[in-house]
């Protein structure tokens, strides 16, 4: 028997290793000009990028299970949804509200997403399937004087979702911005103190957060604050701990940074549990990429911009990955994560310069793409999936288990 346990292991092992030399990460790119966008998937292997139809100028993106929702912000308030091997032709559009100003999406599940709402103080819950709206969550609780609580970025962990609240006032912040806690079984939102009255969010040690990413290996979200965006020494990174809800200072200032955090888009990404990039804008405006350190509290420059250049970066497969706009050569930049040399030797062309970056996530259901995603087959596995086996502590061990192997699965069925 445990002879039969290690040979069980090292196929599993061996498939897993297969799976990730399979599926070579790829990077999809929102690009824009300001009045015209666009989009494209960058192959970082190839270091080409194969662009698709236009899209709204004022769009970001996030990927779940092969699929791709463009969150299509001011003026246009849609969700766009693509599957990567076709940029051309939408899957499905749907609205999230007039004037309602989308800022980020979370798909739970197959039947269940949240979009945060800039332009509302209501939460919307919907059906990323077919885009209908199942309900909402009141914020307006945690809103400032415009009635609005500035709803940005969410962040899924310890099966809880997080949710950054700007709370800015005329585009400036006031004294406090927050995270909110949900607990996305119930749509509840979890009170994070309770020994004061009432239902109570995390309080920020900075204002203004820009970006924010969970840190699975310390169990934390780390959050970028940029405070004004005319200063370039009130804001920093902070660590918040999902169990205790507690946010535990600032571990890099902005002064050490050496700029107001944030570019176009994206603010950081972590290489490791201790070190990664950000982009900073200093006083005149030009934005650099440094590295940081959280455990030291320092950082040092390693690219520099002429100008508001630097869009997003992403860490991928050792690798940095940047969205550089500069005006006469705009493209995406690769460097190596390990001594931050370049990699490209100019820029890889997207068309329209680079806005948003965001790794692909692949499919993990081959019972999708067996029958199809909305074959009657996978709808009724789904269901049981979902609404049967997930309410019993069994059942969600057997779910758990079904999406661990399935990326296995997935590449002895193309083999």
């Amino acid at each position: 028997m445990h002879c039969m346990k290690k040979v069980f292991l090292t196929v599993l092992i061996t498939m897993w290793m297969m799976s990730s030399a399979v599926y070579a990460s790829e990077v999809y790119t929102t690009t824009t000009d300001y009045e015209t966008g666009g989009h494209g998937i960058f192959d970082p292997a190839a270091a080409s990028v194969q662009t698709g139809a236009a899209i709204y100028t004022d769009a970001v993106a996030r990927s779940f299970n092969g699929k791709i929702y463009v969150i299509e912000r001011f003026g246009a308030d849609n969700i766009t949804v693509f599957d990567k091997t076709d940029l051309s032709t939408p899957l499905i559009q749907f609205s999230v509200g007039a004037g309602a100003n989308p800022h980020d999406i979370l798909v739970l599940n197959r039947t269940k997403a949240y979009v945060t709402r800039y332009g509302s103080a209501e939460l919307l819950i919907v059906n990323p399937t077919d885009g209908s709206q199942l309900g909402t969550i009141d914020l307006s609780g945690f809103a400032d004087e415009d009635g609005f609580p500035e709803m940005d970025l969410m962040v899924a962990a310890g099966g809880k979702v997080f949710v950054s609240l700007q709370r800015l006032y005329n585009f400036s912040p006031t004294s406090l911005s927050q995270v909110v806690v949900i607990d996305p079984e119930t749509d509840q939102i979890i009170d994070t103190d309770a020994a004061t009255a009432g239902v109570q969010a995390i309080n920020l040690t900075r204002t203004n957060p820009i970006d924010m990413k969970y840190v699975a290996s310390v169990g934390k979200i780390l959050v970028a604050e940029a405070a004004d965006a005319y200063s370039t020494a009130d804001g920093g990174l902070e660590y918040i701990d999902v169990s205790t809800y507690a946010a535990e200072g600032i571990l890099v200032s902005e002064e050490a940074l050496g700029g107001n955090l944030g570019g176009a888009f994206g603010a950081f990404d972590m290489i490791d549990s201790t070190e990664g990039y950000a982009i900073v804008a200093d006083a005149l405006w030009t934005t650099h990429v440094v590295r940081f350190d959280l455990a030291a509290g320092t950082a040092d420059t390693v690219i520099s911009g002429s100008g508001y250049d630097h869009a997003d970066v992403l860490v991928l497969n050792n690798e940095l990955i940047l969205a550089d706009r500069n005006f006469s050569a705009p493209g995406i930049r690769v460097f190596d994560a390990v001594d931050d040399s370049e990699i490209t030797g100019s820029p890889v062309s997207t068309g329209l310069p680079p806005f948003c970056l965001v790794e692909i996530q692949d499919a993990d259901d081959p019972v999708a793409l067996i029958f199809g995603e909305y074959s009657w087959v996978t709808l009724l596995f789904h269901f049981i999936m979902d609404d049967v086996l997930s309410q019993t502590e069994e059942g969600q061990a057997l779910v758990d288990l079904y999406y661990a192997l399935s990326p296995l699965i997935i590449v002895l069925m193309q083999m």
